[in-house]
């Protein structure tokens, strides 16, 4: 997927940038780290409704739930838990390399 290494950098920078204005600002402007997982938006061309996708309504009504309670926030439910799952699955790879090349 072409622009992809782009798209990644970007966000990983706006996600830093969010979280360091959040500690710098605090008590004078609440800041959030909103790190979704897939948007039903024009970018994932047409891909709709699945267990891994949200609404735009969706997305912008857990974004503004979390303001002032946290500094960085998945959004919907089913987006806690995948990346939850992810980084579970993450961590089990890692432990599994440790023991194979030591």
């Amino acid at each position: 997927m072409s622009g992809f290494l782009t798209y990644s950098c970007a966000k990983s920078f706006v996600s830093f940038l969010a979280e360091g204005l959040n500690i710098e600002l605090k008590g004078v402007v609440d800041v959030i780290s909103y790190q979704a997982g897939e948007v039903a938006t024009k970018f994932l061309r047409g891909q709709g409704d699945n267990m891994r996708t949200i609404t735009p309504e969706v997305a912008a009504e857990t974004s503004f739930r979390d303001i002032g309670f946290q500094s960085m926030t998945r959004g919907a439910f089913k987006h806690h838990c995948l990346s939850g799952a992810m980084n579970a699955n993450s961590v089990i790879m890692q432990k599994m390399v440790n023991k194979i090349a030591p």
